[in-house]
């Protein structure tokens, strides 16, 4: 049981210092990849951008892998001795020193922390789904639930089995082929499963600093938004009544946040609301006729050489860094 608990506390230690090593560097470096994927559209931005933020975890898992291999990784460490052991090595734990307990505390600690906000998270969108379900009424042959509210607002919710949910409100401020562009757009943010995405953003990004954190999470948003309304634009035929229902829905007084997946991926609704810069930048975007770079070859380059440069790099840091931490 000693030798269970030692092994597991070894890779908690090496999994949490991996996690935030690459989030700190790929934070860092954030700016320079949203400079690189301007020129592509809002789909492949938005696919770029959350591959982006999930590199860190994907990277301290394959490079937890190699540090626990030596003889693949081994031959990256300077050369050094413990004992009688001089050859390719795993990182020798000195977890019984003050240094050694202290470091495995933090990390539960970091651990235990980054849990609790998502399960919060998580549970806070349950609970939030679950009212929604309980106000709300299932429409004969529709594919969405009406909810009696003056709000105009329409979103889409749920994670692994998302929903659609429209308020009398938006129904009454609509023409009829406005709400269904809207639909259409609620439509594409359900079988892109963007809610889920969202989710593992948010756990794959818990150790980013704030400021950085914030403005990937607006990023996809944007993107995430913008994408969705070409969906829609295309499914109609015409980006005109979706245009239309923005441009209206800003001007209502009594409208919504632009959307709810800005704050939280729990739920993400039509851009319908106050925000009249980002109302701007969709209507823009649906307006342009030259259609966007389909392949941003600097963002996917960035993405790849960043990946394998830290999965070469992050192993030998992180054994020099526990053994000369712990030992």
């Amino acid at each position: 049981m000693t030798d269970l608990l030692t092994v597991l506390a070894e890779h908690l230690v090496a999994a949490v210092l991996l996690v935030a090593l690459a989030s700190q560097l790929a934070a860092l470096l954030y700016p320079l990849f949203q400079r690189a994927s301007r020129a592509v559209g809002a789909d492949g931005r938005a696919l770029l951008t959350w591959l982006y933020g999930l590199m860190p975890t994907l990277i301290a898992a394959v490079s937890v892998l190699l540090l626990h291999l030596p003889a693949v990784s081994g031959g990256l460490i300077p050369s050094h001795c413990h004992g009688s052991t001089c050859g390719a090595h795993t990182p020798q734990f000195g977890l019984a020193s003050p240094a050694g307990i202290s470091l495995v505390l933090v990390c539960i600690a970091l651990a235990a922390i980054g849990l609790c906000l998502v399960q919060r998270a998580q549970r806070l969108a349950r609970r939030r789904l679950y009212a929604m379900n309980l106000l709300s009424q299932p429409e004969p042959g529709r594919f969405w639930r009406l909810i009696e509210s003056d709000e105009p607002r329409a979103w889409c919710a749920g994670y692994l089995r998302p929903q659609i949910f429209v308020t009398r409100g938006l129904i009454s401020a609509l023409a009829p082929a406005q709400v269904q562009a809207v639909l259409l757009h609620e439509w594409a943010h359900l079988q892109r499963r963007d809610n889920l995405r969202a989710l593992l953003l948010q756990w794959a990004t818990v150790l980013w600093p704030g400021g950085r954190k914030r403005r990937l999470w607006q990023d996809l948003h944007s993107a995430t938004e913008q994408a969705c309304d070409l969906a829609a634009a295309r499914q109609a035929g015409s980006a005109t009544e979706l245009i239309a229902a923005l441009q209206r829905l800003a001007a209502s007084p009594d409208a919504a946040p632009v959307s709810a997946m800005a704050a939280s991926p729990a739920a993400s609704a039509t851009g319908a609301g106050p925000d009249c810069a980002a109302v701007a930048s969709r209507v823009r975007q649906l307006q342009t006729t030259a259609p966007p770079a389909a392949f941003a070859a600097e963002s996917w380059l960035m993405i790849s050489a960043l990946g394998a440069g830290q999965i070469i790099a992050l192993p030998v840091v992180a054994h020099i860094a526990i053994e000369w931490l712990t030992l």
